[in-house]
């Protein structure tokens, strides 16, 4: 259900948005559509997180055994260098949001299809090849497929508007052996703010509609507000895998200092531990959060008392864990065709065999 969902949303978000207004009644596409003068995208954010970091950090995070001549020679990198370039992400954990994190997936795939290209506004539909990436038992899996979307930049209301059309086949999972066509639609408003050290204020404003079949009972939509310094986020799913009539609601109201929100959804582990069976049908689960600049409150499990946890949000007492590396060359190799700062992943290809990598530098996401 997660893998159907994902493809689905990832369409329907496939296009940022940008501000300006634009356009003119004479100028207008096949749909009658008033075309933006504006012919470039916007990037949306790399991250979606309930609760903000309270720190984020850039540059290299050395090991205990790591050198200062290492340290230094990061410095030295060019600006424009892989290495320079990628950031480092920092969210805060909790299982219990993982919800939302649909949204960041969504995100971190649509920017392979090249949406915000002057070539590919308001140039009729197109196909991209998508590598798809989730976890699968506690191992990444990577799925390609091709997306036909069709991005533009419209005007309405006298606000330019980014708007993505998008159609993908997949696997019916209903019916074995066929394939469902799902269409997605994504309109953007405004972009998403960054703050000075490179963590977002907000997400911008968008709003996503997928439809799953031709009835409207199976859909995915997801919308993003900015009001009085607070982003609001909501998502709602009903029926997206096809094995019983799941259904996922959440809402988080976020800002640098305080928020809150509350999720339902179903709880696929207690079929996991309980070993019921493909048959099982997982009960509901709610969720609700909040924090403020001191403490985060989660309560796991709204039908039950006195499961809420506290949890200090003071960057001294954190524990910092790193999920995943990137490799980036120290030195430049003329002949290999590797500058200096090039993530490694540009050069070799990984595989049960391994690769040979020279002497590189760790940079990681946590």
């Amino acid at each position: 259900m997660k893998r159907s969902l994902i493809s689905c949303a990832i369409l329907g978000i496939a296009l940022s948005g940008c501000g300006g207004g634009g356009g003119s009644a004479s100028n207008t596409n096949d749909d009658g559509e008033v075309l933006s003068s504006i012919t470039t995208g916007f990037v949306l954010p790399t991250e979606i997180s309930a609760v903000p970091a309270e720190s984020t950090a850039t540059g290299i995070q050395i090991n205990s055994f790591a050198s200062v001549i290492q340290a230094l020679a990061v410095a030295d990198l060019p600006t424009a260098s892989d290495y320079k370039t990628t950031t480092t992400k920092k969210y805060i954990e909790e299982r219990e949001l993982e919800q939302f994190e649909v949204i960041e997936q969504v995100i971190n795939a649509v920017s392979q299809t090249k949406y915000a290209d002057p070539a590919n506004i308001n140039a009729g539909p197109y196909t991209a090849m998508i590598a798809w990436i989730e976890d699968r038992d506690g191992r990444e899996v990577k799925t390609l497929e091709p997306w036909v979307v069709e991005s533009r930049m419209i005007v309405e209301d006298g606000q330019d508007v980014n708007r993505l059309l998008a159609w993908i086949e997949e696997p019916d999972f209903e019916h074995p052996g066929q394939v469902r066509l799902i269409k997605a639609e994504f309109k953007i408003y405004t972009s998403a703010n960054v703050n000075d050290d490179g963590s977002f204020a907000d997400y911008g404003e968008w709003d996503m509609n997928v439809s799953f079949d031709d009835t409207g009972t199976k859909f995915f939509t997801a919308t993003s507000r900015i009001a009085d310094g607070a982003n609001t986020i909501k998502i709602h799913e009903k029926g997206a895998g096809g094995e019983f009539d799941s259904e996922t609601k959440g809402i988080m109201v976020r800002s640098g200092t305080t928020g809150s929100g509350k999720v339902s959804y179903p709880d696929y582990e207690f079929c996991w531990q309980t070993m019921a069976g493909p048959d099982c049908v997982p009960p509901v689960k709610t969720a609700q959060y909040a924090y403020n600049t001191d403490y985060i409150v989660v309560d796991g499990d709204t039908s039950t008392s006195g499961d809420a946890v506290y949890k200090d949000r003071d960057p001294a007492n954190a524990v910092e864990m790193t999920h995943r590396y990137g490799l980036f060359y120290t030195d430049a190799d003329a002949n290999a065709g590797i500058a200096a700062g090039d993530n490694v992943e540009r050069h070799k290809s990984f595989g049960s065999s391994g690769a040979v990598i020279p002497t590189a530098f760790p940079k990681g996401q946590s």
